[in-house]
């Protein structure tokens, strides 16, 4: 690694691979340990020669906070796309109807009870 667009890259591509399999990480304490062992251990030295803690640091995390906000408005795009689809609307016109009223089924409804479709089999 010889400068800050080396840690970049790098920075994508530890964050990326982090993102994929997270899920149940804690926030703040794997993320400051994991900064904590690459600036003393990973990081040459002619890197940290000429850059600063901190600015490497500040590399690190804006590369973090790029693309959380990159996959948020991914995201945001697929849901407007969707509510803005066919199945979107009618799901829309639906929650919204349901919101108001309550399902009671009655009697006669049409819909099989349980016992009726097991004794069917």
């Amino acid at each position: 690694m010889q400068d800050i667009q080396d840690l970049r890259v790098a920075s994508i591509v530890f964050w990326s691979a982090l993102f994929a399999i997270q899920r149940g990480i804690p926030d703040t304490s794997v993320a400051h340990s994991l900064w904590s062992t690459i600036w003393r251990s990973k990081l040459p030295k002619a890197f940290k020669d000429n850059h600063s803690e901190d600015d490497a640091k500040s590399t690190w995390q804006f590369e973090e906070t790029t693309l959380l906000r990159d996959f948020e408005n991914k995201f945001i795009g697929w849901k407007d796309e969707w509510v803005d689809s066919r199945a979107g609307r009618a799901y829309t016109e639906w929650a919204t109807h349901k919101k108001y009223t309550s399902f009671v089924p009655c009697s006669n409804s049409r819909v099989p009870k349980a016992q009726d479709a097991a004794a069917r089999v």
